[in-house]
């Protein structure tokens, strides 16, 4: 059975580095490329959390599915993890739904924070700290049925970091992303605003 929940974070990624392109912002500010960086570095953080957290704790949602099919589950998920250079970010979340074990389908729906401390990484030899203002909020939601979509991605998160750099720039970045990605039409759209810049996208594929 494909765990539930890791659909949407595994397409997190995806959705956020598809939508970013080139470009500059004032000199003391952070760079789109730094911007991006950093949210692909958001972003994958959520990714690798979500997947080991609820991959350790999936039993508690597939236990004897066939005793009563369809079941409704809830799971709460802390957990920290270290960042690439130094610092940690923690993540404090609830994966809800429903799973049916005839029909092999699942709605999935994910709500939470994801708080950085001194998280730092690196950039084309700038090293960026990010810290919590006071945390990134975050939901998603998803269905599938055998491992399928069956309705639109959605992803949506708002919040600020407090961030610093090695060359010595450092302020207040906020953060809103609202992503869907269509499976049927083939269709995403990315609607964001990411320390500053302005991202507004819709990509489709055959």
């Amino acid at each position: 059975m494909r765990r539930p929940g890791t659909m949407p974070l595994a397409l997190l990624l995806a959705v956020v580095l598809g939508a970013c392109d080139d470009g500059t912002a004032p000199d003391r500010q952070l760079t789109r490329a730094e911007a991006v960086a950093l949210l692909a570095s958001v972003v994958s953080a959520s990714e690798a959390a979500g997947t080991s957290s609820l991959g350790a704790q999936g039993g508690e949602v597939s236990a004897n599915p066939a005793a009563d099919s369809p079941i409704d589950f809830s799971i709460d998920v802390e957990s920290s993890h270290p960042c690439p250079v130094s610092g940690t970010v923690a993540f404090d979340y609830t994966l809800s739904g429903s799973w049916d074990a005839v029909t092999r389908a699942a709605g999935l729906a994910l709500e939470g924070t994801q708080t950085h401390d001194d998280c730092a990484f690196v950039h084309e030899g700038v090293t960026i700290t990010v810290d919590g203002d006071p945390a990134l909020e975050f939901s998603a939601a998803a269905a599938a049925v055998n491992g399928h979509p069956t309705e639109p991605f959605t992803f949506e998160v708002a919040g600020a970091l407090d961030w610093s750099t090695s060359d010595g720039r450092s302020g207040n970045c906020g953060i809103t992303i609202d992503a869907v990605t269509d499976f049927e039409a083939r269709t995403r759209t990315v609607a964001a605003s990411v320390c500053g810049h302005t991202i507004e996208q819709t990509t489709s594929w055959t």
